[in-house]
């Protein structure tokens, strides 16, 4: 199978490799973040994955592809899944579910399935992130769940959307309205959220 990739910055022939070259390719792909770090999204070494990269550029996406009636980041997202994720142990997770997006586009659900490249890169990214916050290997069901709950919330604040019914009605929101953030806001809560869950984990882990 040959995989047309084009030619970066340019507008002529595009060249054609095969799925060996392709790999290699998708293995050395890298992208530089805020922080000038170097991280390879389809092959991400844990000591490049820094919380710093991750507040800022969640903080600077805007959830539902953009489609919000105002502005609203995948970081104050994050910050709310943690606080709605009934296990205090799973809260971290939650924090950084969407941790992946910090280096990949933020492609919506349905159209996910569609995309296996930015699966993969997901999925050895959240590895990555597991690694290095010691993190359990899968995110925990209570996570999803929560995420769930406060996408409903969502649909019903930002996006006028009926959540009486399927499919929001099977996860319904919490009664407080959302109160959507500048960036630079929903920045500094994730790095609240971040720096009150790991020394949290760090006070529990000296206790024991």
């Amino acid at each position: 199978m040959l995989h047309d990739l084009g030619t970066l910055g340019t507008f002529g022939r595009p060249d054609y490799v095969d799925d060996v070259e392709l790999g290699r390719r998708m293995r050395t792909a890298a992208i530089t973040t805020s922080s000038g770090r170097t991280v390879c999204p389809f092959a991400p070494d844990p000591t490049t994955i820094d919380p710093g990269d991750i507040a800022h550029a969640l903080a600077n996406k805007c959830r539902w592809n953009g489609h919000t009636s105002r502005f609203y980041s995948v970081a104050q997202h994050s910050v709310l899944v943690a606080r709605y994720t009934v296990a205090p142990a799973d809260r971290l997770w939650g924090l950084l579910h969407d941790a992946g997006e910090a280096y990949l586009p933020d492609v919506p659900s349905p159209i996910k399935p569609f995309c296996p490249s930015i699966i993969t890169a997901e999925n050895n990214l959240l590895a990555a992130v597991a690694i290095a916050f010691g993190l359990p290997t899968t995110i925990p069901a209570t996570v999803h769940y929560a995420d769930l709950v406060v996408r409903s919330a969502e649909a019903r604040d930002l996006m006028r959307l009926d959540v009486t019914r399927a499919p929001w009605s099977d996860y319904p929101p919490f009664a407080d309205g959302i109160v959507a953030l500048p960036p630079d806001a929903a920045e500094r809560l994730f790095w609240d959220e971040f720096y009150k869950l790991t020394k949290s984990a760090s006070s529990t882990g000296k206790d024991s």
